[in-house]
C-alpha cells in the first residue's frame, strides 16, 4: 500500500502543470448532409489564378459514435497499441521504482544469481493452488483493485470505441470494460511473472518465509492477485464512471480553477493517474469539452 502510495503522490506532483486540454474548443463544421462551402475571393496557390478555391476538406471525427456508425475506418477505430504500451510501461516503472525504493529485499534479489535461472525458478514456484499470498488485507483487497483501475484507464483511453463512453446499461459500455479488463489480466500476469515482473526481478515465489499478516508460511505467492486484480480493477472502474457521469459531470462545469478540479478529480483516482500517464491533466476526459455550445457536431477539420 506504501508503494502504491508513493506512485499516486508522483503522478499528483506534476497534476497542476498538465495541460487543460479539456478546454480545447472544437471546430465548426457543417451539419450532416450538407455541402462544403466555396471560396469565391482570392487565388489559388498553387497556380495564382483567381477564382474559386475549394475549403480544406472536413472529415469525422474519431469517436465511439463515429466508429460505431461505421463513418470512419476501422483502422482510425482500432486500440492505439504504441502510446499503451509506453503508458504501462511507464506506470510498470513507477511500480517497481516505489517498491524497490522501499524494500530492501527486493533491492538485495536483484543483485544475487543469474537473471534468467532465478527469474524461471521464481515464475516455476508460484502456488496458485492457494488463494493467499501472505500480503496484508489493504494490499490485496485496496492496493490491487485500484492497480487494475489504472492499468484497465490506459486501456480505455487508448481505445476509441470507448473512451468517450459514459456509464450506461449497453452492449457497446460493456463490451469496452470487459477488453479493459482482459488487458488489466494481462498486466496483472507480466507484474506477478513476466520479463519485468515480481518474480524476475525481485524472485518473489523463490523463498519460504512466515507471514506478518495470516501468521503462516508462504512464498509471497497465491492466487489471489491473479483474480483480485483484474475484477477489482473493473469494479472500480465502473465505480468511477458512475461517480464520474453523476457528479463530476455537473460539478466540473461550475469552476475553472485547476486546484477545485485537482480536488474533484481525487474521486476518479485511476482515472485521473491514467490522465496524467498520458501527459493530460487528470481532470481531462476524452469527448466532453468546455465553453463549447455544439459538442454533438462529430467533424473535425482534416487539415488540423
Amino acid at each position: 500500500m506504501r508503494r502504491l502510495c508513493a506512485v499516486v503522490v508522483l503522478l499528483c506532483a506534476t497534476a497542476l502543470g498538465a495541460p487543460a486540454d479539456d478546454e480545447t474548443a472544437l471546430p465548426d463544421a457543417p451539419l450532416p448532409g450538407a455541402r462544403t462551402p466555396r471560396i469565391t475571393a482570392g487565388s489559388d496557390p498553387a497556380t495564382g489564378v483567381l477564382g474559386t478555391m475549394p475549403r480544406p476538406a472536413l472529415r469525422f471525427a474519431v469517436s465511439s459514435r463515429t466508429c460505431a456508425a461505421g463513418w470512419v475506418t476501422a483502422n482510425d477505430c482500432g486500440v492505439h497499441w504504441a502510446p499503451l504500451l509506453r503508458q504501462s510501461f511507464t506506470l510498470l516503472m513507477l511500480q517497481h521504482g516505489a517498491r524497490l525504493a522501499g524494500d530492501a529485499s527486493a533491492r538485495t534479489a536483484m543483485t544475487r544469481g543469474p537473471f534468467f535461472s532465478k527469474w524461471f525458478d521464481a515464475a516455476g514456484q508460484q502456488q496458485l493452488t492457494r488463494w493467499n499470498d501472505g500480503d496484508a488485507f489493504v494490499t490485496n483487497y485496496v492496493g490491487h483493485p485500484l492497480m487494475g483501475g489504472v492499468a484497465s484507464f490506459l486501456f480505455i483511453q487508448n481505445d476509441p470505441r470507448g473512451r468517450d463512453l459514459t456509464v450506461h446499461n449497453s452492449r457497446q459500455y460493456w463490451t469496452s470494460r470487459l477488453k479493459a479488463m482482459a488487458f488489466t489480466a494481462a498486466y496483472t500476469v507480466q507484474w506477478e511473472i513476466g520479463p519485468l515482473s515480481e518474480a524476475s526481478l525481485a524472485h518473489t515465489g523463490s523463498a519460504q518465509y512466515r507471514s506478518r499478516h495470516s501468521g503462516r508460511m508462504t512464498n509471497g505467492t497465491g492466487l489471489v492477485d491473479y483474480i483480485v486484480t483484474p475484477l477489482g480493477g473493473t469494479a472500480v472502474t465502473v465505480a468511477e464512471d458512475l461517480i464520474d457521469r453523476h457528479l463530476l459531470w455537473g460539478l466540473e462545469g461550475r469552476t475553472n480553477n485547476r486546484a477545485a478540479l485537482l480536488g474533484m478529480s481525487l474521486l476518479n483516482p485511476t482515472r485521473s493517474a491514467a490522465n496524467l500517464l498520458r501527459g493530460r491533466a487528470p481532470w481531462y476526459r476524452d469527448g466532453r469539452f468546455k465553453r463549447v455550445a455544439r459538442t454533438d457536431l462529430p467533424f473535425q477539420n482534416a487539415a488540423e
